[in-house]
């Protein structure tokens, strides 16, 4: 599979999941991912999880305004996706989120994630 192809279905795999089942997100990390959610980093499949799940959201909904996309290695693609969050009734906000995603078993795994909401302060 080319990079554009991995990123495209990562992401509406990861997305469709983030909304409909947290929980379905686990099997995409290893005990070696790392995943920065704003300032908190959490490390290993246990801890991403539980800080995934700790999320206090009903209701969340991506609009995605673009996927980029790199191949770093034979077995490593660069993803950035940046766009628009909606959780609840709070009102949308512009995201960025970037994986680092690695080919291993046979399937693709996150083995780094930084997420940021990107707020502005006028």
């Amino acid at each position: 599979m080319t990079a554009e192809e991995i990123s495209k279905a990562f992401v509406q795999h990861y997305y469709t999941t983030m909304a409909s089942n947290r929980e379905g997100l686990m099997g995409l990390y290893g005990d070696e991912s790392v995943l920065t959610l704003e300032t908190s980093e959490c490390r290993g499949r246990n801890q991403i999880m539980e800080k995934i799940l700790a999320l206090t959201y009903q209701k969340i909904q991506h609009d995605i305004t673009s996927v980029d996309h790199q191949m770093i290695s034979s077995d490593s693609v660069l993803v950035v996706v940046t766009g628009r969050l909606k959780t609840d009734d709070d009102p949308p906000n512009s995201f960025t989120q970037t994986f680092v995603l690695r080919q291993g078993s046979g399937s693709i795994f996150i083995a780094n994630e930084v997420f940021r909401v990107i707020l502005h302060n006028n």
